[in-house]
């Protein structure tokens, strides 16, 4: 049985096992289905940055959808460094501060999560039950296209 996946996420969709820490992560991603992991992890995403959203702009969004960016959706410098402190701290990862720019959707950020968590490839990205997808031609042609739409601050006072 296939559900249909609504691209837009809030809190009360969130899943219990999107909240889990640290190195556990990687192993609960061992137990799951390719699509099951897209899933979680795309869930995990969202969970994190609504939570760093409500603690760094008092008139969050309700919601997080996976493929507008991050910061069509209030992201700003502050939050994302929040973002990337959390994810640090939950996925065990080195990963660096403008994570939340190098992938500037949840979608993103979610394939490039599951690549560094299971060595998989960051084009083979398909929730189960999904009605989105990343094709081919979005998955290297886009990652060169975010790098200039995204570039890296050179100084500490904006980006």
């Amino acid at each position: 049985m296939s559900e249909s996946h609504d691209s837009s996420f809030d809190d009360k969709t969130a899943s219990s096992e999107a909240v889990q820490h640290g190195s556990g992560l990687a192993g609960r991603l061992a137990d799951l289905t390719p699509g099951e992991r897209d899933r979680f992890l795309l869930d995990f995403v969202r969970t994190r940055a609504l939570e760093v959203l409500r603690t760094v702009l008092p008139a969050a969004p309700a919601r997080i959808d996976a493929e507008r960016s991050f910061r069509e959706q209030a992201f700003d410098s502050l939050a994302a460094v929040a973002l990337h402190t959390r994810l640090v701290a939950d996925t065990g990862l080195a990963l660096p501060v403008t994570v939340a720019f190098d992938h500037p959707t949840p979608a993103a950020l979610a394939r490039h999560l599951r690549a560094r968590l299971t060595g998989e490839a960051e084009e083979e990205f398909e929730p189960a039950g999904s009605r989105w997808t990343t094709s081919p031609s979005r998955s290297s042609a886009s990652a060169a296209g975010t790098r200039a739409a995204w570039p890296r601050p050179r100084t500490c006072g904006g980006w």
